[in-house]
This record gives structure tokens, C-alpha cells and sequence, in this order.
């Protein structure tokens, strides 16, 4: 490498990327409103599949219900 290059590479500063937060919240804040609402009834409807198998575990053992009452709840 030549003298002038080996100048130009020792005056650079660095840069440091972004934090992964920042990235996230500049990606997503462009997004239009229907793609929120459908995002946010995804969440609500995994909440709901997510409380299926506590809610037999709590029919059959916190409220005394036979399997076959439970599973028919």
C-alpha cells in the first residue's frame, strides 16, 4: 500500500452499528396499520391456543372434573 492510502485508512473512524432495538423499532415503525391489527389478533389468538392445556389441567385437578367432562369443555 502506498503512504497516502495507509493516511486515508488511519484517519477513518469507526462506526459502530446500530443496537438490535433501534434496528427493530426503525424496520418496524414504517409499517401500515392493517399489518398491526392483523399482528395483534395473531398474538391474542396463540394466547388463547396457549391456555387451552392449562385450563384441562386446572378443570381435572384444581375442580375435581372427570377427563371426559373436561375434554368435552
Amino acid at each position: 500500500m502506498a503512504e497516502e492510502d495507509l493516511e486515508l485508512l488511519s484517519d477513518r473512524t469507526t462506526v459502530s452499528p446500530p443496537s438490535p432495538l433501534a434496528f427493530l423499532v426503525a424496520t418496524a415503525a414504517g409499517l401500515p396499520r392493517p399489518f398491526w391489527v392483523l399482528f395483534a389478533g395473531t398474538i391474542v389468538n396463540r394466547l388463547g391456543q396457549f391456555v387451552e392445556p392449562f385450563l384441562a389441567l386446572y378443570l381435572v385437578r384444581g375442580r375435581s372434573l372427570s377427563l371426559t367432562t373436561a375434554g368435552r369443555s
